[in-house]
């Protein structure tokens, strides 16, 4: 399973859908020194990678990360939230074996 962190300060873009339309809210993720796991098979909240493309707009933002490795959007099933990060405030691991072993990649 591919597993998803956030980078320590990373931002996340909150995508949200109100009655008013789309709109976008961004918050730092996690610690000032640890990568956040996002999609952690180890939590109740389910949370799915949706896509990667180099341009998305959103409530009138557009995030352009053709030059920065993709703009990554992601869903908590639990909460139904969509949320994105720029790919490169993200690292990956691989576990395909449930035992932890893996490698880090942007």
């Amino acid at each position: 399973m591919r597993i998803y962190y956030a980078k320590p300060d990373a931002i996340i873009y909150f995508l949200n859908e109100i009655e008013e339309g789309k709109q976008v809210n961004e918050n730092i993720f996690g610690e000032k020194y640890e990568f956040i796991p996002i999609n952690s098979p180890n939590t109740s909240i389910h949370i799915i990678k949706l896509y990667k493309q180099d341009v998305v707009s959103w409530g009138g933002k557009t995030f352009n990360a053709s030059n920065r490795g993709g703009f990554q959007v992601f869903i908590s099933l639990h909460h139904n939230i969509m949320f994105g990060f720029y790919g490169d405030d993200l690292i990956t691991y691989e576990d395909e074996s449930g035992q932890g072993s893996g490698h880090g990649s942007s």
